[in-house]
């Protein structure tokens, strides 16, 4: 059976052209998902990774000597160039300000000028990285997203989040003509660090006038970063920002009618609960029944009709 089948013409303005993703959840929790249309947004704090959505803002790695001599010759050749200085800050400004007045100087009286700021640029970095972070992660907490996968045959998914099996597994389908929420999903970026505030191409940026910190371009980085050991999950995340109320931990929110298509029954799945699934799965207008059953000589789930 195939998972990743594609939409030929999505939307402009959506990130991804798959027709579906899966959820998987507990048989309790599937009940409560098909009787009230609803799925569960969640802040990091709600979630079971202690390491989510964090951020690591350490200069422990960083080679100033490199940034600075990478940061001196970076001023130099926009202030000898004739390409325009995109200027991110109050040194790119400056930058281009000399350029403009004062042509012509040497590349020693230029290292020379732009170097003596550099060590006290560095001092007044430190000192701000605990207050850099605190507001990067006050803007991340009251985030909320939905978690998603690309595959409903992930053994482990299955023991994590569908009850030891006895769940089931729930496919969403993106629809292009109602612009539906699953096509802002972007998968997950698995990695053996953190994202980091710094970084020595960033930093070279920073002190040639080039770049300043941009808040969401850091966020969007955390909120779609995890450690290497979830990387079996194959997750997709939408992020939907701070909700409708902030201070909640979490939210309920609506999804259309048409947008589940297809119910996958776990391998334990319990009579009584297929019935009253396949009961609240009326409600909804193009299901699909599936049941996972395990492949014994592959040791793997394997998904067919039934």
């Amino acid at each position: 059976m195939t998972f990743d089948e594609t939409i030929p013409n999505m939307p402009g303005t959506w990130a991804n052209n798959r027709l579906h993703f899966f959820k998987y959840m507990s048989e309790s929790t599937a009940k409560k998902v098909l009787e009230n249309r609803t799925l569960r947004w969640s802040t990091a704090a709600t979630l079971n990774d202690p390491f989510e959505m964090q951020l690591q803002v350490s200069a422990d790695g960083i080679d100033f000597s490199k940034v600075k001599q990478g940061s001196l010759e970076k001023i130099w050749n926009l202030y000898s160039g004739s390409d325009p200085i995109s200027a991110r800050n109050q040194l790119g400004i400056a930058l281009e300000t000399l350029r403009i007045r004062t042509p012509g100087l040497p590349k020693e009286y230029i290292f020379d000028v732009f170097g003596q700021g550099f060590d006290e640029g560095i001092s007044v970095l430190h000192a701000k990285l605990p207050k850099n972070r605190k507001e990067i992660l006050a803007e991340l907490s009251p985030i909320k997203i939905l978690s998603l996968t690309s595959s409903p045959d992930i053994g482990l998914m299955w023991s994590h989040y569908a009850n030891s099996h006895k769940g089931i597994v729930i496919r969403f389908r993106s629809i292009p003509e109602i612009d539906g929420m699953f096509g802002m999903a972007k998968p997950i970026f698995y990695s053996d660090i953190r994202p980091s505030l710094l970084t020595e191409d960033y930093l070279i940026n920073s002190f040639s006038g080039q770049d300043s910190t941009n808040t969401r371009e850091i966020t969007n980085s955390i909120i779609y970063t995890k450690m290497n050991y979830w990387s079996y999950e194959k997750e997709w995340r939408i992020s939907l920002g701070n909700g409708r109320n902030k201070d909640a931990p979490f939210e309920d929110l609506p999804f259309g009618i048409n947008e589940i298509d297809g119910i996958i029954f776990g391998p334990r799945t319990s009579g009584t609960d297929r019935v009253e699934i396949r009961k609240l799965a009326h409600l909804y207008p193009s299901i699909e029944f599936m049941e996972a059953r395990p492949d014994q000589a592959a040791g793997k789930v394997e998904i067919v009709l039934i």
